[in-house]
């Protein structure tokens, strides 16, 4: 079946079909029978794409529809508990999974200049000297550093890191309205921070501390804002190459499923914020700290994994507007 023409000839329908659901509530009577006729067809084509074609975005999109229309028609919804149970285990995985070669490029991208420049600054003494004096220097390493976690009370501070970093995030994918290029500036900006920072410890042998104290927090933070970064520049990306889709409805398509992404770091950060204010600062050993943060990162990286990879092999795409009102039945 040549997709292209399949979709070129129905599209008219599946827009129409998508029309009178937005208007159910108030739709005459031959509307209510050309929408129960239009359910019925778009559920053929749904069969006929499944049996044909390979192209998930389609059937997802065909998926959502046909399920939306199924409620419209029987006049059922969702509960309010399903939909968040779905956008959990669904929306917001199949999102970050599908990323997850941009999410990976982003990350080695970070880490490869964090450490070159870090290394750089660790064992240049006339690059230090450009960036503070010995004095302002060793009050960093000796003070400052490790006052910031713990200058402000714990609770008060948490908060703080959370508004902060689901901020950054939120503007990272904002960005992607502008083809992501602002986005490697970004990271290039937070990676120059976190490698001077991390040379100049690293100048007085105070790695052991620098460590001991953003690890905790760090692995899930950055992998956060990786994770935005590199669904902002995928949304860019689409801008380029937009696949067999028009270009207007795959950005459309995809830049509902990024907000998938927004939505769900807010809550992610605020986990990592609950160990930078709560654990980070705290008198625990530095293993057990550590470890905190290590097992948080675990368990994200899973979630991501699991619920991610079986939306996937389902044909889900995380786009919030194709979401179904109603689970699919059987049959």
């Amino acid at each position: 079946m040549d997709i292209d023409a399949f979709v070129t000839a129905h599209r008219p329908a599946w827009d129409r079909l998508e029309a009178l659901i937005r208007r159910r509530r108030s739709l005459s009577g031959a509307e209510v029978d050309e929408l129960v006729d239009l359910y019925q067809r778009v559920a053929t084509h749904l069969s006929q794409v499944r049996s044909t074609s390979a192209d998930p975005i389609l059937v997802g999109r065909l998926s959502a529809l046909v399920a939306r229309a199924r409620s419209a028609v029987t006049g059922a919804h969702t509960p309010a508990w399903r939909e968040l149970a779905r956008f959990f285990t669904v929306s917001f995985p199949v999102v970050a999974y599908r990323a997850r070669y941009w999410w990976a490029a982003t990350s080695a991208a970070f880490l490869l200049v964090t450490t070159v420049v870090a290394v750089w600054v660790a064992k240049d003494p006339a690059v230090q000297s450009a960036i503070a004096t010995p004095e302002q220097i060793t009050r960093l390493v000796e003070h400052d550093f490790a006052d910031y976690y713990s200058e402000n009370p714990a609770a008060s501070f948490a908060g703080q890191v959370w508004v902060n970093n689901a901020w950054v995030s939120m503007q990272v994918i904002v960005m992607s309205v502008l083809l992501g290029l602002p986005i490697p500036y970004v990271l290039w900006e937070n990676a120059l921070n976190v490698a001077v920072s991390a040379g100049l410890m690293g100048s007085r042998d105070r790695l052991d501390v620098f460590f001991g104290l953003i690890t905790p927090h760090g692995l899930l933070e950055l992998t956060a804002v990786f994770l935005a970064a590199a669904a902002g520049m995928r949304l860019g990306w689409t801008v380029v190459d937009p696949g067999p889709r028009g270009r207007l409805e795959a950005l459309a398509e995809q830049g509902r499923a990024v907000m998938s992404v927004a939505l769900g770091l807010v809550v992610v950060l605020f986990v990592s914020g609950l160990i930078e204010g709560l654990v980070t600062p705290s008198g625990l050993p530095t293993w057990v700290r550590i470890g905190i943060g290590v097992v948080a990162e675990a368990l994200f990286l899973g979630y991501v994994i699991f619920f991610g990879r079986r939306a996937l092999a389902d044909r889900e795409t995380g786009d919030l507007e194709r979401a179904p009102d109603l689970a699919p039945s059987a049959g």
